[in-house]
């Protein structure tokens, strides 16, 4: 099984532990929305209930443009904080410019700042017994 992971620390193989693997997606950006206002813009933008997605845990979810087509596809992730967030999208690099003027768009009077973190972590897939616990600081 393999799962995507943002992360700050280095992965090495010591880290992970063996046997596993690990890749870093250099074709995913990365999003962050944060504001009083984030979760209420997100609930109208996507196909996926936010009530679903509780402090440390990621959901999958579709943006549809104004004639109901899928313009984009993205994790979230819900950074452990309060109901404000923080949010980070992992999406796909070429549809990340895009998106971010569609949130903005979106976002109106709204109280949510969004910022593209893409240089401040790594998007990595992780496979192997015991990888996600290696990444998550449990490895050898």
């Amino acid at each position: 099984r393999v799962r995507t992971l943002m992360t700050t620390m280095p992965l090495t193989a010591r880290a992970l532990g063996a046997p596993c693997w690990h890749a870093v997606l250099g074709n995913r950006a990365l999003i962050r929305l944060h504001g009083p206002d984030t979760r209420k813009l997100l609930q109208g933008l996507i196909t996926n209930d936010m009530g679903h997605l509780a402090p440390g845990t990621t959901m999958h979810a579709a943006f549809l443009n104004r004639t109901g087509r899928v313009m984009a596809d993205a994790h979230f992730h819900r950074l452990a904080g309060d109901d404000d967030g923080p949010y980070v999208l992992d999406v796909d690099a070429a549809l990340a410019p895009t998106l971010t003027r569609h949130l903005l768009k979106f976002r109106l009077r709204s109280a949510v700042d969004v910022d593209d973190v893409t240089a401040d972590y790594d998007v990595v897939a992780v496979s192997g017994p015991g990888g996600m616990k290696g990444a998550q600081g449990g490895g050898a």
